[in-house]
């Protein structure tokens, strides 16, 4: 598989609220971060951090990512997602490893798939050795971009760069509760939609 035999693909423009799909994607790998005695953990910009993107592209992005991280972090390592936005450098989402890494030559080829590096982390870890390279196609549908920092022995960085024009300042749902936070007998929760600005922007005005 090549970007030129799945070029036909085509990204949806979405309004996603950032924080709510990397929770969601760390979530769903926690028990399996668990089994392995590895420990996740996040560093995120409060929400909302919205972004226009094609919503199934990126909970696979995500599920690769750390897919990846946690098979290749050893017993008694960690994994953390990192979420930061800014208006002049867009949206940075970070899967950080204290994994096996990769060697500094093969940091490059590693996104082809079937590569030598590629192969050799699937044969001993398992897994078709598509993933990055996947995910770097489909950056690349959203004019982003997939970068890779790693070493042997001293873990994997791997980051998406998507640009400033893609976040977005759409109305995302907020849940209102009960006063104290809690919720009196019979009552539900009012779902409201409000209007955010990114929070950088907000910053910047005051």
């Amino acid at each position: 598989m090549s970007r030129l035999e799945i070029g036909d693909w085509q990204a949806a423009d979405e309004h996603l609220e950032m924080h709510a799909e990397a929770r969601a994607a760390m979530e769903e790998f926690a028990d399996e971060a668990g089994r392995g005695g590895i420990t996740l953990r996040e560093d995120m910009l409060p929400p909302p951090i919205g972004l226009v993107a094609d919503g199934a592209m990126v909970r696979q992005m995500l599920g690769n990512l750390l897919s990846n991280a946690i098979k290749f972090t050893p017993e008694g390592g960690s994994v953390t997602l990192r979420l930061y936005s800014s208006p002049e450098e867009g949206l940075r989402l970070s899967v950080i490893d204290t994994g096996i890494g990769i060697p500094e030559d093969a940091v490059d080829s590693v996104i082809r798939p079937f590569s030598q590096a590629d192969e050799t982390l699937s044969r001993s870890h398992g897994g078709t050795g598509l993933g990055l390279s996947i995910v770097d196609t489909m950056m690349a549908l959203h004019d982003g971009a997939l970068e890779i920092k790693s070493a042997r022995g001293k873990g994997t960085t791997l980051t998406l760069r998507s640009p400033p024009a893609r976040l977005t300042l759409a109305p995302f749902a907020t849940e209102i509760w009960g006063a104290g936070g809690r919720l009196n007998a019979g009552q539900s929760p009012v779902k409201v939609y409000i209007s955010y600005a990114p929070r950088q922007i907000i910053d910047a005005a005051t």
